[in-house]
């Protein structure tokens, strides 16, 4: 219910590094093991904060707090990434504040969110039941938005015309 991090698994592979992740959560304490191009590193393990969530579940608490966000209030999130070797897996915080509708939003019915975490800021347009609908990261020159299948297939067929 307060989605307690079990596990996960990552790969990477940059140039000729492998990284294999594998980490889990038992009791509030994570563990995780890693191996860079088949070698074995030093086990991880510490203690996490209780409602701490993994980066991934993000979507899904959004879903479950859209509907306590104030307008202009911020509400706070705790999450860890699971590809986060340079700061050992420490938790970050992240901050949401429900912003006023723009045109996307009144169009779909759906809150606007700024999203603040890990020193990046995106924008979330979620409907009455939680989905994403529109999610913009500017730094990264990033749009994410939800489409039927029909306009998705059409994207697929001639990617980069709109």
């Amino acid at each position: 219910e307060d989605l307690t991090p079990l596990f996960f698994n990552f790969r990477s592979v940059y140039r000729a590094t492998e990284s294999l992740i594998d980490g889990n959560v038992k009791d509030w304490h994570l563990t995780v093991r890693i191996k860079r191009n088949g070698k074995e590193e030093p086990l991880i393990k510490k203690g996490i904060a209780k409602h701490t969530i993994l980066s991934t579940h993000f979507p899904i608490w959004i879903h479950r707090h859209v509907g306590e966000l104030q307008p202009g209030k911020t509400k706070s999130f705790s999450a860890i990434l699971e590809d986060n070797l340079e700061l050992n897996y420490s938790a970050n915080v992240g901050r949401v504040t429900l912003e006023k509708p723009d045109e996307f939003a009144i169009r779909n019915g759906s809150k606007r969110i700024s999203v603040q975490f890990q020193n990046q800021k995106s924008t979330w347009w979620v409907d009455p039941i939680g989905t994403a609908r529109r999610i913009e990261m500017p730094t990264q020159g990033t749009v994410v938005e939800r489409v039927d299948e029909k306009e998705a297939r059409a994207f697929l067929k001639n990617p980069g015309k709109e």
